[in-house]
């Protein structure tokens, strides 16, 4: 196993979810608790009691559930786990993942990994070969996103569902206005809500998870950082003073677990 696959693997897991929720199991089985009982409860007493529900196709039933879902998710992630996380990160790494802090520390374990492996020297070809890494990727995401993500395809996704909301309206609600308008009012809902959580997760937890070419761009900036502060003595200054702040044990330990 080379250095660079080594150091990339290193800095994978160096991501929000490896760090932080790795360590939630427990919190996160909560979370999907909180989330499906409210979901399940709210459900089953409108399909059953509420008479405006019991009168209603058990699709617009169905639909009605996944906006309950969609709420007790939303309620959930904002206010239970999110807080939690940051709880959990300053326990860890005495600092949120939201703050400036998490960037110190995370270009200080990449720092760290590279001394201990003594291709703090290295950094030019290093950061060489993974510039030419994120030109092959580029290229190749380029090509999969063109076959596999190319016009045709929302095309044909947008015709089948369109074909599905006439055949819902000729052959379920036709003659059911209000299914018709609860249809209508819960589908646009469910959207808003489904882009509102998107909207959160990427918000709150922009670096949840790691991507290839975003993940390879962010470590050949930490990289280009290290490589500066060698050769600048005011930059080296400036890092010198943030990484200051970051506890050592910390950085071991991450590296230690990590690798």
């Amino acid at each position: 196993m080379n250095f660079e696959y080594r150091l990339t693997l290193f800095y994978k897991k160096l991501s929000v979810w490896n760090l932080v929720f790795r360590h939630m199991k427990s919190h996160l089985c909560i979370f999907l608790g909180l989330t499906f009982c409210p979901t399940i409860g709210v459900s089953l007493i409108a399909a059953y009691i509420v008479p405006i529900f019991v009168q209603l196709s058990w699709f617009v039933n169905s639909l009605f559930c996944l906006v309950t879902f969609e709420i007790a998710f939303l309620i959930n992630l904002n206010y239970f786990l999110f807080p939690l996380a940051v709880k959990k990160s300053k326990q860890l790494y005495h600092t949120s993942f939201h703050l400036e802090e998490w960037r110190v520390l995370i270009y200080a374990a990449v720092k760290d990994f590279l001394k201990t492996n003594n291709s703090i020297k290295d950094l030019f070809f290093l950061i060489k070969d993974f510039n030419e890494q994120k030109k092959e990727m580029t290229k190749s995401f380029k090509k999969k996103a063109f076959y596999h993500l190319s016009l045709s395809v929302f095309i044909l996704f947008t015709c089948i569902w369109l074909s599905f909301n006439f055949w819902f309206f000729d052959h379920i609600v036709a003659n059911r206005v209000p299914d018709a308008f609860l249809y209508l009012v819960l589908s646009f809902i469910c959207f808003l809500l489904f882009v509102l959580i998107l909207w959160c997760i990427h918000n709150e937890l922009d670096s949840l998870f790691h991507f290839p070419v975003p993940t390879l761009s962010n470590l050949i900036r930490i990289l280009e950082n290290i490589e500066l502060a060698q050769n600048n003595e005011r930059v080296a200054d400036i890092i010198d003073k943030k990484t200051a702040t970051v506890d050592t044990e910390i950085v071991r330990r991450i590296i230690a677990e990590n690798t």
